[in-house]
């Protein structure tokens, strides 16, 4: 994930984890740490890096991986 360009808004870190979901279906989650130090965030861009997100774990992963996307500010990172 760390090699996506043209971002709508910047990311600082990404964790990315893989597994099997709830459904018994191979899924990967992936938490985009967006960086804190920017103006309020548009939500239409967090929809855009969503779907960007989802896009590029499908092309890797396969299209019928499911992805879940979540978003947290980089000092919440664990």
């Amino acid at each position: 994930m760390g090699k996506l360009s043209g971002l709508p808004t910047p990311v600082g870190g990404w964790i990315v984890k893989t597994g099997i979901d709830s459904a018994d279906e191979e899924a990967v989650w992936v938490w985009a740490m967006l960086k804190e130090d920017e103006d309020k965030i548009e939500f239409n861009k967090i929809e855009e890096l969503e779907s960007i997100i989802t896009k590029q774990v499908k092309q890797i992963a396969g299209s019928d991986t499911t992805a879940y996307v979540r978003f947290r500010g980089v000092s919440e990172e664990v």
